[in-house]
């Protein structure tokens, strides 16, 4: 399942990642965020419920809802996105609780990878909020998004597929 979610969401960040940096178009952009989000909430449920892990499928959940914010704002060709940076600090802190439970929390819950890709989320959260609000280019959000995806996504996803495992 991991793998699947990993792949699907790349299928948003990159050309969410190169909307922010002037290409693309941005309707069929927020139309295939929102595809992503819902697969990635259908993913959240099927973790939670069939694989017993609520732990994973609720953050994947939460991303997913925050995928179609952002899909929504794009294909509705929203003006002001602050309603998209207000989700992403929520999503921010949620991802802070991760961090900090897969570092100190009961042993089941620790995983250094985990929390290394929650970090890494966080930081793409804080610049959706400072995008949103102006304080920050999409450029530089555009640029993070494409690079990220590697490390955040495809680099685990195929480190699984050829170990078994995720990174450290």
């Amino acid at each position: 399942m991991a793998i699947l979610v990993l792949m699907a969401i790349s299928l948003m960040w990159i050309p969410v990642g190169l909307l922010n940096l002037g290409k693309g178009e941005a309707k069929g952009t927020g139309v295939l965020t929102m595809m992503v989000g819902t697969v990635t909430i259908i993913c959240a449920i099927i973790e939670a419920t069939i694989f017993n892990d609520p732990w994973i499928g609720a953050l994947l959940f939460t991303y997913g809802l925050f995928y179609n914010t952002v899909g929504y704002a794009l294909a509705s060709g929203a003006k002001d996105l602050k309603f998209v940076g207000n989700a992403s600090i929520c999503v921010g802190l949620i991802s802070i609780g991760y961090i900090i439970l897969c570092l100190a929390g009961p042993a089941a819950l620790r995983s250094n990878f985990l929390a290394m890709a929650c970090a890494g989320y966080l930081v793409l959260y804080i610049m959706v909020v400072g995008n949103a609000y102006g304080w920050l280019s999409g450029k530089v959000t555009g640029v993070s998004l494409i690079v990220w995806t590697f490390v955040g996504l495809y680099l685990p996803a195929f480190w699984l597929v050829t170990t078994g495992k995720l990174p450290f």
